[in-house]
C-alpha cells in the first residue's frame, strides 16, 4: 500500500501546554481513520496542521506526490445550500475549505 500522508515528530504547544507531542503516524490508501480524544487533546489542531492552516512547531508532515485533499472545518463559515459533496466539488468558490495539494 501506498502512503498518503506521513507525520514524524510532530509538536504543537500554546502557551507552555503541550498539545502534540513526538506525534507519528502515516496515512496510506484505503485506510479507514477516527481521531477521537477529549475536549482540549489536540484533535482539531492536528487536522489544521494536515491542512495546512496551521503549522507545528517541530515535525514533518509530507504528503504523496499529487494527493488532492479537502479540509471542512468544524463551523463551516456558510449557510450550505448544497450537499457537502457538492460544497467540496466546488471548493474554489468555498472559502472555508482548504485544499491540499
Amino acid at each position: 500500500m501506498s502512503v498518503l500522508i506521513n507525520c514524524q515528530s510532530l509538536y504543537k504547544s500554546f502557551d507552555h501546554h503541550k498539545i502534540l507531542e513526538d506525534l507519528n503516524f502515516s496515512v496510506f490508501e484505503n485506510d479507514k481513520i477516527a481521531i477521537v480524544g477529549d475536549n482540549g487533546s489536540g484533535k482539531s489542531t492536528l487536522l489544521n496542521i494536515l491542512a495546512k492552516i496551521e503549522s507545528a512547531d517541530e515535525g514533518i508532515v509530507s504528503y504523496r506526490s499529487g494527493l488532492r485533499a479537502f479540509y471542512v472545518p468544524q463551523s463551516f463559515p456558510h449557510k450550505l445550500d448544497s450537499s457537502i459533496l457538492e460544497t467540496i466539488l466546488d471548493s474554489n468558490q468555498n472559502p472555508g475549505i482548504s485544499s491540499i495539494e
